[in-house]
């Protein structure tokens, strides 16, 4: 009995594990379905059909040849803070959140200076309104420019309908109304795309949709993918605001000084110094601290017992007497065993010690 329900027990067990990872299984093939969800549309990190990491990628591939981007990175600040490059392009895709400008007042001062934006939107975005568009087929050229883009296939057929700036111009359009029209602004201009899935990742490869992307972006500028239009943030460093204030040389040059003292300093000047130091000490100061320690710890008698003590081991040392030996010579040198300090000291004296 105890053999079967332990074969039980063991079954159960070996049933019980085999369906854990049977769900494991299974929980990992439902999240392999989203697993592109994690960046939201139009981020350069989403590699789903309506990211921009193949846009991203082409780009910095492209930047190895001639005309290419002159650099290819990611923006995660609001547009005048720190940056962007007055010559750069800043890419932004099916932004996130609500605005009730089309351009702020920092955007616009940069897009002035020679900036150019490209705002990829299907919803409507400050004053502007996106629109599906009445017409079918594919969105028709109505502007010269953009060489080498002729035609565009569009996957939703959507168009700008209200609130474009008066002087901005079409280059495509659908059923009358511009699908892509460009807004001219001081040095820089503002493109606005209704269809931004013709430069994502599930159309870049139809039509001309590479060539779109190549003529959004220019020649030889910096390109940078706004992600801080999808939430993403991050804040200047100490090394950007000084930069930011025109520093960096000054940066530079305090380095190259720091280095050239650095160096000045290992070099030597004349001969090495002697290492030497005095590690003895002055005799004279230890004598004088030993008879004031002496002089308060002992009365007089015991001083010249000490003394005469001392006398003692002195003559024995020099000689090698000892005993009654050693006291008929210490009575010799005191004068016939006197143990004043006078004649202590006059043994002292006619000791080879003493001669010393």
């Amino acid at each position: 009995m105890s053999r079967t329900s332990s074969a039980l027990e063991r079954a159960v067990a070996w049933a019980g594990a085999l369906a854990y990872f049977a769900a494991v299984l299974a929980w990992m093939g439902a999240r392999t379905g989203t697993r592109n969800q994690v960046f939201p549309a139009g981020s350069a990190f989403n590699t789903g059909e309506h990211g921009l990491s193949l846009a991203r990628r082409y780009l910095e591939a492209r930047g190895a040849r001639p005309g290419g981007p002159a650099r290819v990175g990611v923006w995660a600040r609001p547009v005048g803070e720190m940056g962007p490059e007055a010559s750069a392009v800043l890419l932004r895709v099916r932004p996130v959140g609500a605005r009730r400008a089309l351009l702020t007042p920092a955007e616009r001062v940069w897009v002035e200076g020679g900036g150019r934006l490209v705002l990829g939107l299907n919803n409507d975005y400050g004053t502007l309104h996106v629109a599906p568009a009445a017409g079918q087929g594919a969105p028709e050229k109505v502007f010269p420019g953009f060489a080498g883009v002729a035609r565009l296939e569009t996957p939703v057929p959507r168009a700008l309908a209200e609130g474009a700036p008066l002087d901005a111009h079409a280059i495509f359009a659908l059923a009358g109304r511009p699908v892509l029209a460009r807004w001219p602004l001081g040095r820089g201009d503002v493109l606005l795309l209704s269809v931004p899935e013709t430069i994502e990742n599930g159309a870049l490869a139809k039509a001309d949709h590479l060539r779109l992307l190549e003529a959004l972006t220019g020649s030889a500028r910096p390109v940078y993918f706004d992600e801080h239009a999808h939430g993403l943030e991050s804040h200047a460093g100490v090394l950007d605001l000084l930069t930011s204030w025109g520093l960096g040389p000054a940066l530079v040059l305090l380095v190259l000084v720091g280095l050239a003292l650095l160096w000045r300093e290992r070099a030597r000047l004349g001969p090495p110094e002697d290492g030497h130091r005095e590690r003895r000490s002055e005799a004279v100061d230890l004598l004088d601290s030993l008879a004031l320690l002496y002089d308060r710890a002992l009365s007089p008698a015991q001083a010249l017992r000490l003394y005469r003590r001392g006398l003692e081991r002195v003559v024995s040392a020099q000689s090698g007497l000892k005993g009654d030996a050693l006291a008929r010579r210490l009575s010799d040198l005191t004068g016939g065993g006197d143990d004043s300090l006078a004649s202590l000291n006059q043994a002292y004296r006619r000791t080879p010690h003493g001669t010393r």
